[in-house]
């Protein structure tokens, strides 16, 4: 599987993507180091990424999240491979809460 990474400036520190040949994010953090973000990456999924400078969409909804579209990381694909059926789904839902939107178990 090919893998790519890229870091990119923001007001909160360096932000590094990791993502699969269709863009998918893999794994994404505050860290100047793909290598550091590879644990988050299942096993079936991890390869060493090569570098690029752009990772399209991904690339593309980062930029646009920081000067202030807040809903722009929403449409980016990610594929994780974690802890089973429930939490696939859990990370599903968690996706479709509004950024800024209070969520409670209440």
């Amino acid at each position: 599987m090919n893998t790519y990474s890229s870091t990119v400036d923001t007001p909160a520190g360096p932000l590094t993507t990791v993502v699969d040949a269709d863009g998918a994010v893999l794994a994404c953090g505050f860290t100047p180091s793909a290598e550091a973000l590879l644990p988050l990456v299942h096993v079936k999924l991890r390869d060493e990424p090569r570098t690029r400078r752009d990772l399209g969409a991904a690339t593309t909804a980062a930029a646009a999240y920081f000067a202030g579209d807040l809903g722009a990381i929403d449409a980016v694909p990610v594929r994780q491979q974690t802890g089973g059926a429930f939490l696939a789904h859990a990370w599903d839902v968690l996706r479709d809460v509004p950024a800024g939107a209070p969520v409670t178990y209440t």
